[in-house]
């Protein structure tokens, strides 16, 4: 009989880097790009890494921080209070990266931000629809999520670095 188990080290390796990384990216979502003339907003940067939330990184910890950081997000944003928490919760809820067996590559990170777009657009028109009672501009939401879309790559090859960098050898496999 094999007995696996995480770690506590393992763990909090993998705790302390992304719950910065989401406290940055909440902070640079209030952040606005003018690009070619129109103003492009970062607001779907701290759903792209809670798409690519560590696995194994306990639930009940996830959970508060993402309630945390999404009620953070309808602060600075003066948006409904609970949107975007109910969003990032909802996003956790049906990828279930604390579960997930073995690492992400790059196209199943593709996948999943697929997936985490489709829950966290349906969650934003109903709730946007049903608390303001008018539809999202659709121009200016697709902005944000293609200017995201585009950082892909470039959060996933960072997320990788950083781990490399900051995780022991044995502890690099999230």
């Amino acid at each position: 009989m094999v007995y696996q188990t995480t770690s506590s080290t393992r763990q909090s390796s993998r705790i302390v880097p992304a719950t910065l990384a989401l406290i940055f990216a909440a902070l640079m979502s209030f952040v606005s790009l003018n690009i070619s003339g129109s103003t492009i907003a970062l607001t779907w940067l701290p759903l792209l890494l809670i798409t690519l939330w560590p696995r194994q990184v306990p639930s009940v910890y996830s959970i508060a921080l993402f309630l945390a950081v999404g009620l953070f997000v309808d602060w600075g944003s003066a948006g409904a209070p609970g949107q975007w928490a109910i969003i990032y919760l909802a996003v956790f809820a049906v990828l279930r990266p604390d579960r997930r067996a073995k690492p992400i590559g790059f196209v199943q990170a593709v996948q999943y931000w697929v997936v985490a777009l489709i829950t966290g657009l349906v969650l934003l028109v109903v709730t946007g629809w049903f608390v303001y009672g008018v539809l999202p501009n659709t121009l200016s939401l697709a902005r944000q999520v293609g200017l995201v879309t585009v950082l892909l790559p470039i959060v996933f090859a960072l997320r990788g670095g950083l781990r490399y960098i900051l995780t022991d050898a044995d502890d690099r496999d999230f």
